[in-house]
């Protein structure tokens, strides 16, 4: 089993454990303090990703994701705070938009 998969089988069971505890909250996404992020539902955030994807982003710009569905990571480094958020939408629907499968 990959990294990947056993990330994704141990997220499915915390989920599911959630679920049966009537704590989970059906939202776009899970974040966390440091702004990491796990996609859980499809077709609601705001950019391109799939079920399972998670990322984060720095201050400075800086950022990745990983997309199980589509096999796919992404490592995007640059300096520059106030442009962070414009720049990173703006790849990620590159990427996104270069995928023809």
């Amino acid at each position: 089993m990959s990294a990947i998969d056993h990330f994704l089988a141990h997220l499915g069971h915390e989920l599911q454990a959630l679920d049966e505890a009537g704590l989970r909250k059906h939202e776009r996404v899970i974040t966390g303090p440091q702004g990491a992020t796990v996609r859980i539902a499809d077709g609601q955030a705001a950019t391109p990703g799939s079920i399972g994807e998670y990322n984060w982003g720095g201050a400075g710009g800086t950022a990745f994701w990983v997309d199980p569905d589509q096999d796919m990571f992404v490592v995007f480094m640059m300096q520059s705070p106030k442009m962070r958020l414009v720049y990173r939408s703006v790849i990620r629907n590159m990427v996104y938009a270069a995928i023809t499968e």
